[in-house]
């Protein structure tokens, strides 16, 4: 992740011939432009509360039906 939660982990999975190997290194290079690119995707995202409420009015109408027949 971005925030190095779990880059320690993932590190420490791999064994210590393989740290220095150009896969490695290119896939963890890899993940993290990703997530930085996902990252900024989702941060600049605003939710419009109006096209919102009838998602979430739906939602609670199905969850109601499903678990009035239980």
């Amino acid at each position: 992740s971005v925030n190095g939660v779990s880059q320690p982990y993932a590190m420490s999975t791999i064994s210590e011939e393989m740290v220095n190997d150009e896969y490695w290194q290119s896939a963890n290079e890899y993940f993290l432009l990703k997530s930085i690119k996902r990252r900024e995707y989702h941060l600049s995202r605003e939710f419009n509360l109006e096209n919102l409420l009838p998602v979430v009015e739906d939602a609670i109408s199905m969850f109601d039906k499903d678990f009035k027949s239980i």
